[in-house]
């Protein structure tokens, strides 16, 4: 047991260890002070850089607090004052347990999972062989930082939209140039401004010039242009400098989302979710058009009568006249005649009629 123990000091306490946790505690100090003065936020492109982003505790910034804690341990470390190193290694990484917890919940942040990292191995160099209470935070470290890598990932390999939201009901992937898309846009931007996002794709580095160019534009509050064509047209590529890092990586996130959505980099290529608005505008019912109004006079018996008009009123069409049908059906052969009496005989056809007293 003796043996055991001392050989753990001497495993502690030995030159290599110490300059292996020096050199990482610097690291992770150097690294903060770099979070502090903005330098990360070119690398840090998840949705958690910008919610956290100058979060303080107790009046002072969290990057400098994280500088802080390396810069102590790195102190401790010069002066193999291991086991206190060791102990704020814990203490640091416990704390750094919460905090994850919380990026999880809410939003993770890539730059924050970094320094995280970096306190991770520091602790590792400075316990290992560790015991039971050691080993408890590293497993609760592990199970927190685990969906925050998975939702930095999600958020670093989503399309990035430089005009609307990125889960707009309408989605247009374009390339400055690409004549199909220019009209695309336009369309969309006129007809559906506050339903689409647009996602340029670069297919050139010309295009990754002009992509920059109005990313400069709409920095400056210019407002997006509706004729992107035009924008474009007034665009020098030739005299543009180069994009930067940060928006390189942007636009390799929508190549890699066309290809994850389409299959191949055709363009333009529109997703639409749901039903963004009326596809036609809403047809307006037209005013009901009045009857003409009939004329205040009888009607003309006939044609010729003097006095009265030839013509027919505007609702009125002249009709064929209806000619009544029989009661009885009738027939070819006449029927017998029945009427007469012996004492009361058939008129003669040939005699005129005579006039007769009704009774």
């Amino acid at each position: 047991m003796s043996t055991l123990l001392s050989s753990r000091s001497n495993s502690h306490s030995s030159p290599l260890r110490r300059m292996l946790a020096v050199i990482i505690a610097l690291a992770g100090a150097a690294y903060t002070v770099a979070g502090a003065k903005g330098v990360t936020d070119s690398v840090c492109v998840t949705a958690g850089c910008a919610l956290y982003k100058g979060q303080t505790f107790f009046g002072y910034s969290v990057w400098w607090l994280g500088t802080a804690g390396f810069a102590l341990i790195a102190l401790l470390a010069i002066f193999n004052r291991m086991s206190l190193a060791r102990f704020a290694a814990g203490m640091g990484l416990l704390i750094d347990v919460g905090l994850l917890a919380l990026l999880a919940i809410t939003s993770p942040c890539l730059a924050c999972l970094i320094a995280g990292f970096l306190l991770l191995l520091l602790f590792l160099v400075l316990a290992v062989p560790m015991g039971l209470l050691g080993r408890t935070v590293v497993i609760a470290w592990l199970l927190v930082f685990s969906p925050n890598v998975i939702g930095s990932m999600r958020s670093v390999t989503s399309p990035w939209p430089i005009y609307g939201q990125a889960d707009a009901p309408m989605r247009l992937f374009f390339s400055p140039s690409c004549p199909a898309c220019m009209l695309s846009t336009k369309e969309s931007l006129e007809a559906y401004p506050e339903y689409v996002a647009l996602f340029p794709v670069a297919e050139s580095d010309a295009d990754k010039r002009k992509i920059a160019a109005l990313v400069r534009s709409l920095a400056e509050g210019k407002g997006m242009p509706q004729d992107l064509r035009a924008f474009f047209a007034g665009v020098d590529a030739d005299t543009l400098p180069e994009p930067g890092t940060e928006l390189r990586w942007k636009l390799f996130r929508n190549r890699l989302a066309l290809y994850s959505y389409s299959g191949g980099d055709t363009i333009p290529f529109m997703m639409i979710t749901g039903r963004p608005g009326p596809l036609v505008p809403e047809a307006q019912e037209a005013p009901a058009t009045p009857a003409p109004a009939q004329p205040d006079r009888p009607m003309p018996l006939h044609p010729g009568m003097p006095g009265m008009s030839h013509e027919l009123p505007p609702a009125v069409s002249p009709t064929a006249p209806r000619i009544p049908k029989p009661i009885f059906p009738q027939t070819d052969t006449p029927s017998p005649f029945s009427g007469c009496t012996a004492d009361e005989p058939c008129p003669d056809p040939g005699q005129p009629n005579s006039d007769k007293e009704l009774p």
